[in-house]
């Protein structure tokens, strides 16, 4: 039925980044219940010697959250290509673009949220 997009990427920017996420990702997880639902994360640009974010903070996040999660990781060299030079280390438009396309046909509604 829904389709909801986040990206973010995993450079520790903003005081407890990684507990407010995973609150945040598990407390949509508990608002969803048709099979189709998803939470689509994309991790745009994090460095290749970094984790994904997601992979940074699996361990804090509840089996319902896992169960509808899916990432999907946009690598610094993709990035470049993409854009080119900039100093935007992620671009809103791109990675919500990255999930869409590849979010459930099926589901009517699409949210898009940081």
């Amino acid at each position: 039925m829904i389709s909801l997009i986040l990206y973010g990427r995993n450079d520790s920017h903003g005081y407890n980044l990684h507990k407010r996420a995973a609150l945040s990702l598990n407390c949509i997880a508990e608002m969803l219940s048709c099979s189709d639902d998803e939470i689509l994360f994309v991790d745009y640009n994090t460095p290749n010697d970094l984790p994904t974010f997601i992979e940074a903070i699996y361990d804090t996040l509840t089996p319902k959250a896992k169960h509808y999660l899916r990432v999907f990781r946009v690598r610094p060299d993709l990035h470049t290509r993409l854009v080119g030079r900039t100093h935007l280390l992620a671009l809103e438009p791109h990675a919500r673009n990255i999930a869409i396309r590849r979010s459930n046909p099926g589901n009517r509604w699409v949210l898009l949220t940081n």
